[in-house]
């Protein structure tokens, strides 16, 4: 198999933003480019050049709609609302007909191809006592996940042909995905505590490591949505992109140093054209 090429794996990821922006133009569900795809729409008008994902975030209620309502001729949805065995807090829509993943990654879908994730926003409290047992509980729970979904890998790519141990094996493969999926259902859980229509601030909380981390905006910047170029094509961003990227990343508009400058995800997911 022939592995995609940096620019072949952004090509595929703008097919697929393309279909998703249409499902959600035609269905009135609000999202934005969000993280270093938001950065790149408005350095670049487009990918940062070296960046191999495309991140997009919808309110909860939008999201939710979207993962239960989504439907394409080319592309296919893994998420929690829809997958037993799915182990993650976000979605990801997926090619499975032109290309596939080589990865140490198990908790997905087989045969999953070149992805976008699509991250849920979520409501945050005006006290900051409130907003910090929050965290410190979300991020408690994304590392027995994390844990959780490595033993999981462990074990499933254990290669046991005996029929005592294979058994054993098999019984603790079991077991460590039932803790991981209990573990995402409490992690989804704990993330809508607080409404996002009816809260001051919103965040990102599935994809929040640290506490010291700025992930939570004033609502304000997350009420309406207007289009941008990006690349071909023209997608959504927040109304209050400025002040979240700069809540975020500071000056966003500078470049990194040279050395930073390389893909995020290409050290340990690689995909290839199917043949």
């Amino acid at each position: 198999m022939k592995e995609l090429t940096l620019k072949e794996l952004q090509g595929e990821e703008l097919n697929i933003l393309k279909d998703v922006h249409g499902f959600c133009l035609n269905n009135n569900i609000r999202y934005s480019l969000y993280g270093g795809t938001q950065i790149g729409a408005m350095r670049h008008k487009g990918f940062i050049p070296w960046d191999d994902d495309i991140d997009i975030i919808m309110p909860r209620k939008d999201y939710t709609r979207f993962c239960n309502e989504f439907k394409s001729d080319n592309y296919e949805i893994a998420c929690l609302e829809k997958n037993k065995d799915y182990m993650l807090g976000f979605a990801r829509v997926y090619d499975c007909k032109r290309t596939t993943m080589v990865s140490l990654i198990p908790w997905l879908p087989k045969d999953v191809g070149v992805w976008i994730d699509i991250f849920p926003a979520d409501g945050m409290p005006e006290d900051e006592k409130e907003i910090y047992r929050l965290y410190k509980k979300v991020i408690r729970l994304r590392r027995l996940l994390l844990v959780a979904r490595g033993a999981f890998a462990k074990y499933s790519s254990f290669p046991s042909t005996f029929g005592k141990i294979k058994l054993f094996v098999k019984k603790i493969i079991t077991l460590n995905g039932c803790v991981a999926r209990v573990l995402v259902v409490k992690l989804n859980k704990a993330m809508q505590t607080y409404d996002f229509d009816t809260s001051p601030y919103w965040s990102s909380l599935s994809n929040v490591r640290g506490l010291n981390e700025k992930k939570h905006h004033l609502k304000s910047t997350f009420q309406t949505c207007e289009m941008v170029d990006f690349e071909d094509m023209k997608a959504f961003v927040m109304n209050g992109t400025d002040i979240v990227l700069r809540d975020r990343y500071k000056d966003y508009m500078q470049l990194p140093p040279e050395k930073e400058r390389v893909p995020k995800e290409q050290s340990y997911i690689h995909f290839y054209w199917k043949e």
